[in-house]
C-alpha cells in the first residue's frame, strides 16, 4: 500500500506525526503533514507552490549520498511516480511542468534540456550511476486559457536497463514488481541500444565480415542474437546509409531466390 509506504516513511525520518488522511472524490487518497515538515523540506531548497508551477529539483544533499541511499530514494520515487508500461516494455515516470504560453511545441521539443522537468533531469542523472540509460521527452502539450501544460516522460526501454533498475533499485510494490518481470520476461533477446540502432548493427556487421569474409541475414541474427526479421532490418539499414554493398545475388537449383551476400563499404 503507497500510503503506508509514504507515511512509514515520513515517520522514519520524523517520529510520531499528527497526519491526516483523506479520501478524494477520484478516489485517490491525500495525506496532510504538519507544517513543521513543509518548513524542514523549505529549508533543504523545496520552493512553495505547485510543483507544476515551480519545477522542483532534487535537494542537493542527495547528489551527496552514497550508492545505497541514492537507489533508496529513487526506489522511493518510482514506488510513486513510476508504472511499468507492458504494451511497449518500459519503465515511464511523467511529470507535468507550467511554461509560459509563448513557446510553440516545437521550441520546447528542440530545447529538452531547458524546458523540462527538473526532477526527471535529476532521476536521469542518479540513474546514470547506476548505468541505467534513459530518456526525456515531451508527451502531451496543451493551453488553456492562456496557460501552457506541458507532460514530460521519463522513459527506461531496453532488456539490459530494465535487470540493472531491477538490481539496483526495484519496487516494493508487489504489483509493480511483478509488471517489472513480466517486461523482462517479454524479451527473447538481449535489446539494442536505444538511438544506436545503427551502430549496433554496424558493429556486429564488421565482426561477421572479419570472421566470414562476407555478411548474410543468417550470420547478423547470430552475431547479434537476433530474430532473422530484425537482422533483415538492420540490412536494409545499413545499405540506405550505404554501408554496406551487395556482393551476390545467389539462387538455388530451382531459380529460386536465396539471402543475399553483403561487403562493407
Amino acid at each position: 500500500n503507497l500510503v503506508n509506504l509514504v507515511l512509514n516513511s515520513a515517520k522514519n525520518i520524523f517520529g510520531n506525526i499528527d497526519e491526516k488522511i483523506y479520501k478524494k472524490k477520484d478516489g485517490c487518497y491525500q495525506l496532510h503533514f504538519p507544517l513543521i515538515i513543509g518548513i524542514f523540506l523549505f529549508y533543504f531548497g523545496f520552493k512553495n507552490g505547485y510543483k507544476t508551477q515551480t519545477n522542483q529539483k532534487i535537494p542537493y544533499f542527495i547528489f551527496n549520498l552514497n550508492k545505497k541511499s541514492k537507489a533508496i530514494f529513487l526506489r522511493q520515487f518510482f514506488n510513486d511516480e513510476g508504472n511499468v508500461r507492458l504494451k511497449d516494455r518500459r519503465l515511464q515516470v511523467k511529470q507535468t511542468i507550467q511554461l509560459d504560453s509563448k513557446f510553440t511545441k516545437e521550441q520546447i521539443k528542440n530545447n529538452i534540456e531547458e524546458f523540462s522537468s527538473n526532477i526527471l533531469k535529476d532521476v536521469k542523472d542518479l540513474l546514470n550511476e547506476f548505468d541505467i540509460t534513459s530518456k526525456i521527452s515531451l508527451g502531451a502539450y496543451r493551453v488553456n486559457n492562456e496557460i501552457l501544460k506541458t507532460d514530460w516522460e521519463l522513459s527506461i526501454y531496453g532488456k539490459e536497463n530494465l535487470i540493472l533498475f531491477k538490481k539496483y533499485i526495484n519496487f516494493d510494490l508487489n504489483y509493480k514488481k511483478n509488471n517489472l518481470n513480466i517486461a523482462i520476461k517479454s524479451y527473447k533477446f538481449p535489446s539494442a541500444p536505444r538511438n544506436g540502432r545503427l551502430d549496433f548493427a554496424l558493429e556486429k556487421a564488421k565482426k561477421v565480415q572479419k570472421k566470414y569474409g562476407f555478411i548474410m541475414k543468417d550470420l547478423l541474427a547470430k552475431e547479434c542474437k537476433r530474430s532473422l526479421k530484425i537482422a533483415t532490418y538492420y540490412l536494409i539499414d545499413l545499405k540506405k546509409k550505404n554501408l554496406i554493398k551487395i556482393i551476390e545475388e545467389p539462387r538455388d537449383r530451382l531459380g529460386h531466390q536465396k539471402p543475399f551476400k553483403y561487403n562493407l563499404i
